[in-house]
């Protein structure tokens, strides 16, 4: 089984995903039963609706999800902008052990913001903070980035400043949600003001 896992870990890593299913398929004709680890990387390497039969598959099997087979169909989810699932996912993650992280949190707050619900993704940083869970900037820019395709300007300026008092050092994407935001704000100079800052930190656009 460690070879069979190594080698579909090594297609993830290539982009490989129907190797891996390939490989997948024939340690299960060979009677070799896959662990977790080998589930989660699976769902890393394929796309969210063949990650979710994964993890179905998974649950049949009676191998307990942990943290990173959650985060890998997470991930899948945020990749295809499924929200719905994602949702429901970390909403379940609460009755398993280890719970839900910031990086958990982070994919499902992004994938609310590419399925345009960003009151959602606001919510679930309420969530996270209530589970004693410290934003990070990845968290910030998934959040900044859905209030401005919310068209929630001022909420995506506020992350922004929130991010800022926390000492997080912005990288090119808060720098262009936050931008966006401003020139939907009609607050030019401000964009104009970021844009200077972000070649200050040597930040190519």
């Amino acid at each position: 089984g460690v070879t069979f896992r190594a080698t579909i870990s090594a297609c993830e890593k290539a982009l490989q995903w129907m190797e891996a299913v390939g490989l997948f398929d024939d340690m299960q004709a060979r009677r070799l039963l896959p662990d977790v680890v080998t589930y989660g990387t699976l769902m890393h390497a394929c796309k969210w609706l063949r990650a979710l039969d994964v993890f179905a598959e998974m649950r049949r099997a009676a191998v307990p999800p942990n943290r990173h087979a959650c985060v890998a169909l997470l991930s899948q989810c945020e990749r295809g902008s499924q929200w719905i699932v994602a949702l429901s996912l970390i909403h379940d993650m609460h009755r398993f052990d280890p719970r839900p992280n910031v990086v958990a949190y982070s994919s499902v707050i992004s994938a609310c913001g590419k399925g345009q619900k960003w009151w959602q993704a606001v919510n679930l940083l309420s969530c996270m903070q209530a589970s004693d869970l410290d934003p990070d900037l990845i968290t910030y820019n998934a959040l900044i980035s859905a209030c401005e395709k919310g068209m929630e300007w001022a909420q995506a300026l506020k992350f922004y400043d929130q991010a800022m008092l926390r000492r997080l050092r912005p990288d090119v994407m808060t720098y262009s949600a936050v931008m966006c935001a401003h020139s939907h704000s009609q607050q030019w100079l401000l964009s104009l003001q970021l844009m200077r800052d972000m070649f200050a930190e040597s930040i190519e656009p």
